[in-house]
């Protein structure tokens, strides 16, 4: 079932890109994130402008993380905040936008499934006919069940 899989596929993404974003250290990218991610997905168009929304966030941060993360620790605790906002930076560039690909697998395929469920024709079968004044429920048979909705 390609639905089923398409639902593991952004469950494992989901997770995954939740556990790498924690390494970036960086509160404001993990709340912006947050926001994306908390938005749901109803059609497939949805889908992909949230995947290009967390990817783009992802690029944009890891690059302005790698100038700014220095500056904000260095200026609370000098040398100490510049090695410790360097190594933020840097590991941010890599980890941001690695979860923004994340992101938007997963924002896509959610997309994609939901459109999915959209045509599926659910299989449904016609309700069996109840008998007699105290309406005996009696075995399923499928012509009696549709001669019962044509007259009814």
């Amino acid at each position: 079932n390609m639905v089923g899989s398409l639902h593991s596929l952004t469950n494992i993404a989901g997770s995954l890109a939740n556990s790498i974003s924690s390494l970036s250290m960086d509160e404001d990218y993990l709340d912006e994130r947050e926001d994306i991610t908390m938005q749901q997905v109803q059609t497939f168009g949805d889908g992909v402008k949230q995947g290009a929304k967390s990817f783009f966030l992802g690029i944009q941060q890891g690059v302005i993380g790698i100038c700014t993360q220095p500056y904000k620790h260095a200026k609370k605790e000098g040398v100490k905040g510049l090695l410790k906002g360097t190594f933020e930076g840097l590991t941010g560039f890599v980890v941001k936008p690695f979860t923004g690909v994340l992101d938007a697998a997963n924002k896509v395929s959610q997309g994609f499934s939901t459109a999915n469920e959209d045509n599926v024709q659910r299989k449904q079968r016609i309700p069996r006919q109840l008998f007699g004044e105290e309406e005996a429920v009696a075995e399923y048979v499928g012509w009696e069940a549709k001669l019962g909705q044509l007259l009814s």
